[in-house]
């Protein structure tokens, strides 16, 4: 028979009945609920924590009587690729002195004020997205990405630099893939579509051929009012965490004239623009990447720039220190 988890009533499927649930258990049901645990009560705990959130190069005095903090930071995304970061990682600091923050565009420096070591968070360095709910809610979350040309130079569908959508590291938003044609000899409507950026703007459509590209959408800004009083308190300090990212521009196609492909949609920062060529026969022309969201995530890439195109733009980073917790 069945039994549950303690906290969150997982079910663990028993080998005792006939025929038994599963032949081979999975023993990690309880790590994962007393984990989630863990994390929900040290959420809870941080209610009524001090908070201090820097995007830019500060310095930050610790307190009196502050010999600990709690530090979630992340670099700025490059390309399509997200920055390093921490989550939450206690550190012993020295009260009264001085904290060194270089953030923003680039790498994530952390020094000074007792630590035991200089923090360096490297951007551009990661190549996933978390997709959790560190904060409260979900960050970290990817780009779609889509299209590639068919030939020599073939990449599958979502994969390789040129047409994937961003990563979104831990606590940004990847911008989606600029669409572009997949197969020269038969044409499908979808091979065209722009990538949709991480939980925002959906990717533009080519909708025939002889047709101007569409631009993506734009990223959303996600509703937090329903959400903890700590997660309220944190966007209040980093209000980019709850916006999205664009979805990436269609292809055009270019027939009998100029027909421009669409540009990536907005989300923190600007997409990429779209393509336009002379008309030289029956040509393609790649849409541009979406604008990441949130804080360090990657922009969609775009799968060429021969006619102006481009990927969308990463984001940068930020630091957030929690303390009297």
């Amino acid at each position: 028979m069945s039994t549950q988890t303690t906290n969150y009533g997982f079910l663990k499927p028993a080998l005792t009945d006939s025929p038994p649930d599963f032949t081979a258990p999975n023993s990690n049901w309880d790590t994962v609920d007393e984990e989630l645990k863990n994390h929900a009560d040290a959420i809870a705990s941080f209610a009524e924590a001090d908070l201090v959130a820097f995007t830019s190069n500060n310095t930050w005095v610790i307190p009196d009587g502050v010999e600990k903090v709690k530090i979630y930071a992340c670099a700025s995304g490059s390309g399509v690729y997200a920055g390093g970061y921490v989550i939450g990682t206690e550190y012993s600091v020295t009260p009264g002195s001085n904290l060194a923050i270089t953030v923003g565009s680039g790498n994530t420096v952390i020094s000074g004020g007792g630590l035991a070591s200089t923090i360096t968070l490297v951007a551009g360095s990661v190549k996933k997205s978390l997709n959790n709910n560190i904060l409260g809610f979900v960050t970290g979350v990817a780009g779609v990405g889509v299209g590639g040309r068919l030939g020599a130079n073939s990449i599958s569908i979502g994969q390789g630099v040129g047409y994937a959508g961003g990563c979104g590291g831990a606590f940004g938003f990847g911008g989606g893939a600029g669409g572009y044609f997949l197969n020269s000899t038969s044409f499908y409507f979808y091979n065209g579509t722009g990538g949709t950026g991480g939980c925002g703007g959906a990717g533009g459509i080519l909708t025939s051929t002889s047709v101007s590209g569409t631009a993506g959408e734009n990223g959303i800004t996600i509703d937090v009012s329903n959400l903890s009083k700590f997660t309220q308190r944190v966007i209040d300090l980093l209000p980019n965490l709850a916006k999205t990212a664009g979805g990436g521009g269609s292809c055009g196609y270019s027939a009998s004239n100029m027909r421009p492909s669409g540009a990536g949609g907005t989300g923190v920062v600007s997409g990429g623009t779209g393509g336009v060529c002379p008309y030289t026969g029956a040509v393609y022309i790649a849409g541009g990447g979406g604008g990441a969201g949130g804080y360090g995530a990657g922009g969609g890439g775009t799968p060429e720039t021969v006619y102006g195109q481009s990927a969308g733009n990463p984001t940068g980073g930020m630091v957030l220190i929690v303390y009297n917790y």
